[in-house]
């Protein structure tokens, strides 16, 4: 089941500053510079790492290998809009409203919250429920936010903090990037777990950029390449479905949309914009996997915003899946 999704009203969907409104923690001036390293362009703190200029996170129990500064925020909260517009939606409504009266409060937890742009969105449509975001990196707005919306620190792998039957709905979202293969079923396990018989769990996963021209198909299999380093799976959203049922969740949607990043539409723009900074971002990373040297990166970055423009049109495919704790 699956749809192409594109949009002709000349809206952009990446709204920066609309609700990003607090920077994350800044990195403390006194950098320990890690002389051992054979990376010359890292630098260590406890909690944080620079590379290649860019802030990552310093927790080896996690692999999530994406940047935590603000320019990845930025990203965020643009590929939050962009995702909204292409599922019109922060949850799909029918299946909300085929278990749950919207009117009436809820408690919703989001998993991996990052900069808080989903949590807060949604609370500004349910103002008489309560969201609580957690995250392993403190990167959560601190003064202004909805006040039915808390955060709390807390990293997945090391279960979630809350009692079993704790929450009407789960959001948990684009983790293909976090989760090594063998965390994806204990960490279903833990939302099973917090769920109230007959809650939702909402998840979002992208594809590992399959449809394409030669060059996308390079990029392509440089990302999966650092997936498969990493431990990770490339395929999983062809795969959750299959987890959710095997931890006991009953799978109530199960949807595909498709982005053609060629088109001159608003939302492909969007997409567009967010892929080159995906790419951008993963650049401490990626650049060794695609052979371009950390120095000629910004010359791929220009190259590659050319050819995802080119025929074949590249194709960027997103799967929703909502599963339900039986009662």
């Amino acid at each position: 089941m699956g749809s192409s999704v594109s949009t002709n009203n000349g809206h952009s969907y990446r709204k920066k500053g609309s609700l990003k409104t607090i920077s994350p923690r800044k990195l403390s001036a006194n950098l320990e510079i890690n002389q051992n390293s054979s990376d010359q362009h890292t630098q260590t703190t406890t909690e944080r790492v620079i590379k290649a200029g860019r802030e990552f996170h310093n927790d080896t129990k996690s692999a999530y290998w994406f940047p935590i500064d603000d320019e990845e925020q930025d990203r965020l909260v643009g590929e939050h809009f962009a995702i909204k517009a292409l599922f019109n939606g922060n949850v799909p409504e029918d299946v909300v409203e085929r278990y749950f009266s919207l009117d009436a409060p809820a408690r919703i937890l989001d998993v991996g919250c990052g900069p808080g742009t989903w949590i807060m969105d949604v609370a500004t449509e349910l103002p008489n429920s309560e969201l609580v975001g957690i995250d392993m990196i403190d990167i959560f707005p601190s003064d202004i936010r909805p006040s039915n919306v808390s955060f709390k620190l807390n990293n997945v792998l090391d279960g979630i903090s809350f009692p079993s039957d704790s929450f009407d709905a789960v959001h948990f979202r684009f983790f293909n990037l976090a989760l090594r293969s063998e965390e994806w079923l204990p960490v279903l396990k833990e939302i099973y777990r917090v769920l109230k018989p007959g809650g939702l769990i909402f998840s979002k996963e992208p594809s590992a950029l399959r449809e394409g021209n030669e060059f996308f198909k390079y990029v392509a299999k440089a990302f999966v390449d650092k997936m498969v380093a990493s431990g990770q799976d490339p395929l999983i959203d062809e795969h959750i479905e299959k987890y959710m049922k095997e931890v006991g969740f009953e799978v109530v949607q199960h949807e595909q949309k498709h982005v053609d990043l060629s088109k001159s539409e608003s939302l492909s723009k969007e997409f567009l914009w967010n892929l080159k900074m995906v790419c951008k971002s993963a650049q401490p990373y990626l650049a060794d996997h695609l052979g371009v040297p950390h120095e000629h990166y910004s010359t791929f970055l220009e190259r590659l915003d050319v050819e995802l423009r080119n025929k074949p049109a590249c194709i960027w495919s997103f799967t929703s899946t909502v599963g339900r704790k039986p009662l």
